[in-house]
């Protein structure tokens, strides 16, 4: 089977809004051209390193993704291929795609992941960046022949919300989605497996500080963890953004200033030193109100952290309905951290059951899932 990949723009220069575009958006998409050709797939994928780095970050994606759009038209005119393959679909706008195969009189099928969607109305990154664009977001996941999602629950959200505007366009969408998942790296983890962990025990906070993850919350425990506990580090991997609320800016500033040994705000760490950092951490916490899959929490999963996390959201589908790591409101949350910062031994036995549960998601149990779908629309 021959399929033209088209991968997501990603960055490695510096910090950027999109955590696909600085994380798992060079992880994933190298799983793929890995083992996707192990299945049968003949994968050929854009891959413009092109980028004038003299240039603001924004003007490099979109040159870049136009430039995919030009690939594309040459390549599909030199070659025929069984399916077309977004990694995502609000990039490279499968719309666009359709429209450039019906214009050369292709009928070759679409596939495009969908990684989040202003269908869902906790997805406060499109509705803060790209507002009104709910509509052609709709659209183009109907353009497509079959849209990969990364979880249950945001396939439901999706749906559902769509629902409202009109039930017959949700089931057409719902028939065209397939839940396949996200595959980690675990190659690219195992090479950054760091021999000891950190000087006392460590906490990472591996999201990105919009408002969607409240990071506010987190922040606001902190104050209590850091005072009660002398030999505790906290890790922020990534540093605030324009849209990084005010209060949220200032707190994590008093506690940089006031605890400048214990707490590090990385900014945005280079992939190798993040892989690093989540081998050595010993929790990872999120306080999302946003998450479709959580894939920096399945990274650390599989990393042996032992990870606190709300009971929503697609939380309960990732850790499979592990109770003991969820929790329902601040109060509990720092009830579950103090337990395990002060038991070593369950949070050990903890962090070794999630990072089990992590290889649902192992490149071997996931890619298949995209194969079959490939398969399914190039028959």
């Amino acid at each position: 089977m021959n399929v033209i990949y088209l991968p997501g723009f990603v960055t490695a220069s510096e910090s950027y809004k999109a955590s696909d575009a600085v994380g798992y958006g060079h992880s994933t998409s190298d799983v793929f051209a890995k083992y996707l050709p192990k299945l049968g797939v003949n994968l050929t994928s854009y891959d413009d390193k092109t980028h004038n780095h003299d240039e603001n970050v924004e003007v490099r994606r979109l040159r870049w993704i136009y430039r995919s759009y030009e690939w594309l038209i040459d390549e599909v005119r030199q070659k025929e291929y069984d399916v077309v393959m977004i990694f995502h679909a609000f990039q490279q706008f499968p719309s666009d795609v359709k429209r450039i195969l019906a214009d050369l009189e292709l009928r070759t099928p679409l596939v495009a992941y969908s990684l989040g969607s202003h269908w869902d109305p906790t997805d406060t990154f499109r509705s803060l960046y790209y507002p009104d664009h709910s509509m052609s977001d709709l659209g183009n996941l109907l353009c497509a022949d079959r849209v990969l999602v990364v979880s249950r629950y945001f396939r439901d959200v999706v749906v559902n919300n769509v629902s409202k505007l009109s039930k017959n366009i949700a089931k057409k969408l719902d028939a065209k989605i397939r839940v396949v998942g996200l595959p980690l790296n675990t190659e690219l983890l195992d090479n950054h497996k760091a021999d000891k962990g950190f000087e006392g025990t460590s906490i990472i906070f591996n999201h990105t500080l919009l408002p969607s993850k409240n990071p506010f919350s987190f922040l606001k425990i902190c104050s209590n963890l850091l005072k009660k506990y002398n030999d505790l580090l906290i890790i922020f991997t990534r540093g605030p953004e324009r849209n990084t609320d005010q209060g949220t800016l200032s707190l994590l500033q008093t506690l940089a200033k006031q605890y400048p040994d214990r707490v590090t705000v990385g900014n945005t760490m280079p992939l190798s030193e993040y892989y690093s950092t989540l081998w050595r951490s010993d929790i990872q916490v999120s306080t999302a109100t946003h998450e479709t899959l959580g894939i920096s929490t399945l990274e650390a999963m599989y990393t042996h952290n032992c990870c606190i996390l709300p009971n929503r959201c697609s939380y309960p589908e990732v850790t499979d309905g592990y109770e003991q790591v969820l929790y329902g409101d601040e109060d509990e949350m720092l009830d579950k951290l103090s337990y395990f910062i002060e038991n070593e031994s369950e949070r050990k036995r903890v962090s070794a059951e999630l990072a089990r549960r992590s290889l649902r998601f192992s490149p071997m149990n996931i890619c298949p899932k995209v194969v079959d779908v490939l398969k399914e629309v190039s028959v």
